[in-house]
């Protein structure tokens, strides 16, 4: 039996309301020469039974201790047997078109280790609420801005997964694929399609919402440290430290202005701005400079 061209990776942890209909939306693919690999990273929800019924040679469910998303990713790697390798968390869809349009411009641009393309956020009734773009044909500068990556719409060759893996510390989970993205970045020319084809759908219980102060600026300083001990990023990313600290406190001020820690979140954006004064005109900021002015006239 032949391997399959695409590998579809899904980690999961007690995501019993969604992961359905992220299964059906890859099941569902105009292109059809494709396997699914379930990691259920220690569920303790009804996943497991949902899923059994769905299980066939194009899909295939595997149970394991928990241990996070990086390593949830490892494995499913690790057990993938296609030519390329994508994922799809497991409160997300893709549209119809997703591998169809990843074939054709794969194949378009002779075959690439590193592809991506578009994708959107939904609100949970399908309201669009925007595109997740690079924003600039330099990569390095957008991906130092922000993860326009994420884990959705991308494309890994086989070789790329033998070299590199996600990095399992715990403490780096939320933002253990940018840090990979960076490594990958580094080694790699990315190839990348404006055509949305995914959506990623912005619901209350997302994981990477609900932290603290301390587990971001920790997870902030884990995140360089990991990606930076990599020689070929200290070579490629060294212009861009200065953009990458500014982007991490604004990340770090946006999500405590979020949760209504005005004064520590403005500290870090105080920081972001001395880093680097031209993050004040990226769109994360005039986010943060907009909830500061409504706090401040009491409308938050």
């Amino acid at each position: 039996m032949s391997s399959p061209f695409f590998s579809v990776i899904i980690p999961t942890y007690n995501r019993e309301e969604f992961i359905l209909k992220s299964i059906q939306s890859v099941l569902e693919q105009k292109y059809t020469d494709f396997e699914i690999l379930v990691i259920d990273d220690g569920s303790t929800d009804n996943s497991s039974k949902l899923i059994k019924p769905y299980l066939s040679d194009k899909l295939q469910y595997f149970f394991i201790e928990n241990s996070e998303r990086g390593a949830a990713r490892n494995y499913g790697m690790s057990k993938a047997s296609g030519n390329y390798i994508t994922f799809l968390d497991s409160d997300d869809i893709y549209y119809s078109n997703y591998l169809d349009n990843a074939f054709a411009c794969i194949n378009k641009l002779n075959q690439p280790e590193f592809f991506a393309q578009a994708y959107e956020k939904i609100s949970p009734s399908g309201k669009k609420l925007g595109k997740t773009l690079p924003g600039s044909r330099n990569y390095f500068e957008a991906i130092s801005k922000g993860n326009f990556l994420s884990c959705m719409g991308v494309f890994l060759a086989k070789s790329v997964i033998v070299q590199l893996k996600f990095n399992e510390d715990r403490n780096l989970s939320g933002s253990e694929d940018w840090e990979y993205w960076v490594r990958v970045m580094a080694q790699y020319d990315l190839k990348y399609s404006a055509k949305v084809c995914s959506a990623m759908i912005i619901h209350e219980d997302r994981s990477v919402l609900a932290v603290s102060e301390e587990s971001l600026v920790n997870r902030r300083k884990l995140a360089m440290k990991y990606a930076f001990e990599n020689s070929l990023v200290e070579k490629k990313f060294s212009n861009y430290k200065s953009l990458m600290n500014a982007n991490w406190d604004t990340y770090v001020a946006l999500h405590l202005m979020l949760d209504k820690q005005l004064a520590t979140g403005l500290k870090h954006f105080k920081s972001a701005f001395f880093n680097y004064p031209f993050i004040l005109f990226t769109k994360r900021s005039l986010v943060i400079i907009k909830l500061a002015v409504q706090k401040m006239m009491g409308l938050r």
